[in-house]
């Protein structure tokens, strides 16, 4: 009692319309048409002290975080592939890698410079021809369960099964993207207008995913801003199932915002994608 239609509108979109029976509500997607690309991933595994042995990161673990990557970013058409088996890398002392730390420069600014432990660590592999990924136990002095640097990306043990594909969209070019931002010592600050719709300002292109009649987008009209950005792979915060990559814009919260007016249009969707592998390995 249903089927759904293809229609090309040009050379760059097509209209995906499902019709159920009678039903009033026929749900229609404007999606862009994309050529299909595979981006090389190089895993590198450090390997644990013998007390934390069970922490040991398997194939197995490294090849399901690849395969939830592009179960996700199947919806912009790219598809990351294991250039080569896992390999051994650093000694155990890097298990609990001190990335960067913060130092004065001659112009008496503090900075936060690369540990001599993290530039040896990554210094295995030189070629720009892959995204490097470091699989490893705890980054000190850090909050986070990855990361990605300008050379490579980092996860740990505390990462979730979607952590990886959220720092891969960071090699592709994408931002993070935030409700709210609490610095140290100052008050919380949220992103206003929270409870608004998809037909606000702040998401534009509605042709595409932000459907303003009921049915007719990816997101519903009476959709809030909280519930889309929860849905985002780049929403900066560990809440939502955080798969969606859209098209068009969404308005957030600057990470480290001083006051609830510091928004800004981040990189979070489609039209943001590196173009090319050259650009992907340079981020």
């Amino acid at each position: 009692g249903w089927y759904a239609t293809v229609t090309p509108t040009g050379t760059d979109t097509v209209i995906i319309e499902a019709r159920f029976n009678e039903d009033e509500i026929q749900p229609q997607f404007v999606l862009p048409v994309v050529q299909p690309r595979t981006i090389p991933v190089r895993a590198f595994v450090v390997e644990p002290p013998k007390h934390n042995d069970k922490e040991r990161w398997e194939h197995q673990e490294i090849i399901t975080m690849i395969k939830t990557a592009n179960e996700i970013f199947t919806q912009v058409g790219i598809r990351f592939e294991l250039a080569a088996a896992p390999e051994s890398v650093g000694t155990t002392n890097d298990w609990n890698l001190l990335r960067a730390i913060q130092v004065t420069n001659a112009n008496g600014r503090v900075i936060w410079q690369d540990t001599a432990q993290f530039t040896n660590l990554v210094a295995n592999y030189t070629a720009r021809d892959c995204v490097k990924v470091y699989f490893l136990g705890t980054l000190q002095g850090e909050n986070v369960n990855a990361l990605k640097t300008p050379s490579s990306i980092l996860v740990t043990r505390g990462a979730k099964e979607t952590t990886l594909a959220h720092e891969l969209g960071h090699a592709t070019g994408l931002n993070d993207c935030y409700w709210y931002s609490k610095r140290q010592d100052r008050p919380l600050v949220t992103l206003p207008d929270l409870n608004d719709t998809v037909g606000h300002a702040f998401f534009l292109f509605t042709e595409n995913d932000w459907g303003l009649e009921s049915g007719r987008g990816f997101y519903e009209k009476s959709d809030t801003r909280r519930v889309v950005m929860s849905r985002l792979l780049m929403h900066g915060v560990s809440m939502g199932e955080r798969s969606d990559i859209p098209n068009g814009v969404v308005f957030s919260l600057r990470r480290n915002a001083y006051s609830p007016q510091q928004t800004f249009y981040p990189r979070v969707g489609a039209d943001h994608i590196a173009p090319n592998n050259s650009e992907v390995h340079s981020k």
